[in-house]
């Protein structure tokens, strides 16, 4: 899923289900940074009483090692799910133990140590996981044939999650067909909802434990309906997108969705209002180039700096990468062994 879901859809879930618009655009901000928080970074190096060193959570290089891969694809973006599934169901009948499927146990387990946590940070990374077990599902977060939908990309592609189907399945409005399934057509739009609705039950559920029978299950049907006419009709080269954000913002400003205009979206915001960037040379991001200078980066207010929305972004994504991967220990990954892990 890219940002229409997971920083607009996402935003609106949460206001519905309950959370104040301060906090929905949190846990929005969250759910989305985790696609962009791509870098590692040393602030303070040379001060031991502050130096603070993060992680990341998407990596668009895959010659990293097997390890990291797994850390990264498994843990925050394909989930490992129900390898028996019926959605599973292939033409080659293959089958895997990584293969994200929706709302799976681990997606659920997952959800709820973040609802538990009560960390706003947490549970927007805890979002994005569980819906891209929607967008995601069929695809394994690790190097196999099990993801080649064998088509053009397949011979100059790694077999990494759906890097052969390039971003169909991450649009809202595409229709696009998975070659590898008994039942190939995929109706983005109808995924989309379904992970927004099992989504703001999970989160209406626990913002509302006292709600009354069939109430949360109402206001799903709502929410739904409001982001199904959003989406509108199917869009195959996502040209409509624009304009579907610009639904999503209007609904943003009506009850039940907190009255609030949700900011556009900067996925720097949190980390200049944090870290001071003193560039030598070329700046750090742009790594594909050599850099014989790299940047120095300090605390713009040391004494504070752990209140930051970086910093607890950061802190929330160690979380969520340990409790993950011991969900994962425990429920999957014993049943195989994978090289290099």
């Amino acid at each position: 899923m890219d940002i229409e879901f997971h920083y607009h859809m996402t935003y609106l879930i949460a206001a519905k289900a309950g959370y104040a618009p301060n906090d929905a655009a949190v846990i929005a901000y969250a759910c989305q940074f985790t696609d962009d928080n791509i870098h590692s970074y040393v602030i303070d190096e040379d001060n031991p009483a502050t130096r603070y060193e993060n992680y990341y959570s998407q990596t668009y290089d895959i010659t990293k090692p097997k390890a990291e891969l797994f850390r990264v694809y498994c843990v925050f973006h394909f989930l490992p799910g129900d390898p028996m599934s019926k959605s599973t169901d292939r033409v080659d009948g293959l089958m895997h133990w990584l293969n994200t499927t929706p709302a799976s146990a681990n997606a659920v387990g997952m959800l709820t140590q973040a609802l538990d946590s009560g960390d706003l940070y947490r549970l927007g990374i805890a979002c994005h996981t569980y819906a891209d077990t929607f967008a995601h599902q069929n695809f394994i977060g690790f190097n196999s044939v099990f993801n080649s939908l064998k088509n053009l990309f397949s011979s100059i592609t790694p077999n990494i999650g759906h890097a052969e189907a390039v971003h169909k399945p991450d649009r809202a409005g595409k229709v696009w067909e998975d070659t590898r399934l008994l039942s190939p057509q995929v109706v983005n739009k109808a995924r989309f909802l379904d992970a927004a609705r099992s989504l703001f039950l999970h989160l209406a559920g626990r913002k509302s434990p006292q709600a009354v029978a069939g109430e949360i299950e109402a206001a799903a049907d709502e929410l739904v309906n409001d982001l199904d006419e959003a989406i509108g009709g199917p869009d195959p080269n996502n040209d409509q997108a624009d304009s579907r954000i610009a639904r999503y913002q209007a609904l943003a400003t009506k009850q039940p969705y907190g009255t609030t205009l949700l900011p556009d979206y900067d996925p720097k915001a949190w980390f200049t209002q944090a870290v001071d960037v003193d560039i030598r040379g070329l700046p750090d991001w742009m790594s594909w180039f050599p850099d014989i200078l790299p940047d120095t980066l300090s605390w713009i207010s040391p004494g504070t700096s752990q209140q930051s929305h970086w910093y607890r972004f950061q802190e929330a994504v160690k979380d969520h990468q340990k409790d993950t991967l011991a969900l994962l220990k425990q429920n999957t990954l014993k049943r195989l062994s994978l090289p290099g892990w």
